[in-house]
């Protein structure tokens, strides 16, 4: 991302206006195409949500509109990335919403929530839906979970990384910029797949939500007999490469066949889709 929003925000529009225009596609509906190619920049959108930000040693503790208790966010983080997250969770029309009325997230939801970063998903729902299990590999956010959700019985913090089969990866760490890689680094982490999580845990999965930073075909090759066993309602990010769309795709309908998937979104200058939401009628 460039390190200026507006000309990050003028590249990104004129990408997906072009796509647009020469592919014939909106990436789903009208409605929601205008408004993501016209909406403020997150620094406008996400910024209205946030109260107050008050510090806290090596934490920010962030105080959002409409909730009393705050989201605890690293210290050493800059705010611009809880900013956009914010714009992309408060904002249903936004492409990196979860929000799909194909999976809608429900009371009685058992949600695996892969790359669960700061947490501002189990922040918005944990009240609504039966248990959230985050994953998340990195340890600044692990702490950062465990502080937002010490009083939220309900939500539970597995620290390892999603693959398709079990291993190690590695942590790549700068100050705000962490993320796993497969290059070793001083730090591993454990991998493990969905599958082994949902054996080892007994969750009988009804919402599968992943944004891993392009891991997520890894994720789904690890998680058949979830998908098979539990067919629960999917929601995973495909921006982070444009093959991923169709290979999560076909992964979902080689497992169960009836299987409904819709993509939307439109990235940028690339053109592919931003998410997948996959759902099943034969609960």
């Amino acid at each position: 991302m460039s390190h200026n929003p507006v000309l990050h925000m003028v590249r990104e529009r004129a990408g997906i206006l072009r796509y647009a225009i020469t592919r014939g596609t909106f990436g789903g509906s009208f409605g929601a195409f205008a408004k993501n190619l016209l909406r403020p920049p997150y620094t406008v959108l996400g910024r209205r949500k946030i109260k107050r930000v008050e510090q806290d040693g090596e934490f920010q503790l962030i105080y959002l509109e409409g909730h009393d208790a705050p989201l605890t966010y690293p210290a050493g983080y800059n705010l611009l990335h809880i900013e956009m997250v914010l714009m992309e969770q408060l904002y249903p029309w936004q492409w990196h919403n979860y929000h799909h009325a194909g999976t809608p997230i429900e009371a009685g939801d058992v949600v695996l929530d892969c790359g669960c970063a700061e947490g501002i998903f189990p922040f918005l729902h944990a009240k609504k839906v039966k248990q959230v299990v985050c994953i998340e590999p990195l340890p600044d956010f692990q702490k950062c979970l465990r502080r937002t959700f010490a009083k939220t019985p309900n939500v539970q913090i597995v620290p390892v990384a999603i693959g398709d089969a079990p291993g190690t990866a590695y942590i790549r760490s700068e100050i705000g910029n962490s993320m796993i890689v497969t290059t070793p680094t001083p730090h591993p982490v454990q991998i493990d797949t969905i599958d082994n999580l949902c054996a080892r845990l007994n969750l009988a999965v009804t919402f599968l939500k992943a944004d891993m930073e392009g891991f997520e075909v890894a994720a789904l090759r690890g998680a058949r007999e979830t998908i098979r066993k539990h067919r629960p309602k999917i929601a995973m990010t495909t921006y982070h490469d444009p093959a991923h769309a169709e290979q999560m795709a076909a992964i979902v309908r080689e497992c169960e066949p009836d299987y409904r998937i819709e993509f939307k979104g439109i990235v940028g200058e690339a053109g592919h889709p931003f998410m997948m939401h996959a759902w099943c009628d034969k609960r």
